[in-house]
């Protein structure tokens, strides 16, 4: 038996390293070479469970123009949150997850807390979803699961820029550089939906062909057998 850590957080760092495993993984290429120096450390993203995440049926309640999930909490980046998510704010926008009772500006968009399983029906429902990166996790170059899920869905997904995410997604998603690039993502989709169908399938192709559990597993095995 070997035993491998998939490090995917810096909480815990200086604990991780000390676990006693025979290898690491890491869906941060910083984080793989830092982790490597102590033991085998192998470069592995996050993907989409393609049997859970996929284009289902429209639910009528999550219908929204555009919709986020996502807890909120005072330590994700304002500057990011005012790009993406606050320039939303002037369409029909809905927010899920736990926290936002505490954001005074975007509490009248929030729909509560949204069931596990209801997380395909919001993104094959929803015109437009919204994505973010905690400024920590972007700064390591990490990629969170919910681009993978939400283009698994069939999403147009709109998320700050970062260098990796055009790497791994190019086009497949709208990317906001500069204020007001949001709300122009979300007319032009909104007025051209079969331009984004273009996209959607696009992306569906990326994550079917390249970030599923099974072309992850099959990274994982063979790095196993290097070790």
């Amino acid at each position: 038996t070997k035993i491998l850590f998939w490090n995917l957080s810096f909480f815990g760092f200086n604990e991780v390293v000390k676990l006693d495993v025979d290898g690491f993984l890491s869906n941060s290429r910083k984080v793989a070479s830092l982790i490597r120096k102590v033991k085998p450390t192998e470069f592995v993203m996050l993907a989409a469970d393609v049997q859970v995440f996929k284009r289902v049926s429209s639910v009528p309640a999550y219908k929204h123009d555009v919709a986020y999930l996502g807890m909120y909490h005072r330590s994700k980046s304002k500057e990011v949150a005012e790009l993406v998510i606050h320039e939303s704010a002037q369409f029909d926008l809905a927010i899920y997850g736990s926290g936002w009772d505490e954001n005074q500006i975007l509490k009248p968009f929030w729909k509560g807390k949204l069931p596990t399983a209801d997380i395909p029906s919001l993104y094959s429902s929803a015109k437009v979803v919204l994505g973010t990166t905690e400024d920590r996790q972007r700064k390591a170059g990490m990629i969170n699961n919910r681009v993978f899920e939400a283009l698994a869905c069939g999403a147009r997904f709109i998320s700050e820029h970062s260098v990796e995410l055009e790497e791994v997604f190019g086009d497949s998603i709208y990317y906001s550089r500069n204020a007001g690039d949001t709300s122009a993502h979300i007319k032009q989709i909104l007025v051209n939906n079969g331009r984004a169908e273009q996209r959607i399938m696009k992306g569906v192709k990326l994550i079917l062909e390249k970030h599923t559990y099974d072309y992850r597993v099959s990274q994982i095995l063979d790095f196993y057998r290097t070790l």
